[in-house]
């Protein structure tokens, strides 16, 4: 029945770091008779992962005790902040950047910073934009730290979030 088919999806897709609940993956499969697990992705990237994802960040994950997280996973990004700069600021080019970033699973929210330069990931970059976190990501303080090696910009457009910013 449709359960088995999204629990062979639901193991592919959390292999390639995507952790999305039997509805989520049901929602994002465009055709019943025929899983691929690429399609499910690519209606996923588009999709709020509050809508479709399934909780896998551990839950006192801002609470300073988890040193790291292991990947593939990936999150969605809420909100980004230039905490280097003041606010009124955020947006000059002369001022240093150091990005914070506030990203969820669909059920958890993490902050992570921006620990060297990240070249694809900007102010600009929208709320609904998916990234893939791989290898071994450490935790400083209840902060993942990222940058352009273990931090993978998958992209993705969600439309109302989109708006709303």
């Amino acid at each position: 029945g449709p359960g088995h088919m999204a629990q062979v999806a639901g193991a592919a897709l959390s292999q390639a770091g995507w952790y999305l609940s039997d509805e989520g993956i049901e929602a994002c499969t465009s055709s019943p008779d025929k899983v691929n697990v690429n399609d499910i992705i690519l209606i996923a990237l588009n999709t709020d992962l509050r809508t479709i994802g399934k909780k896998f960040l551990p839950s006192d994950i801002n609470s300073g005790k988890v040193e790291k997280l292991e990947g593939p996973c990936v999150l969605q990004i809420q909100k980004i902040r230039n905490v280097a700069a003041p606010k009124d600021n955020e947006e000059s080019q002369a001022a240093p950047r150091m990005l914070r970033l506030q990203m969820t699973d669909g059920h958890i929210s993490c902050t992570a910073v921006e620990f060297s330069y990240m070249s694809k990931i900007s102010l600009n970059t929208p709320p609904g934009t998916k990234v893939k976190l791989s290898g071994i990501v450490d935790i400083k303080n209840g902060f993942l730290l990222l940058n352009d090696s273990n931090t993978t910009v998958l992209g993705g457009e969600v439309e109302h979030l989109i708006e709303k910013w």
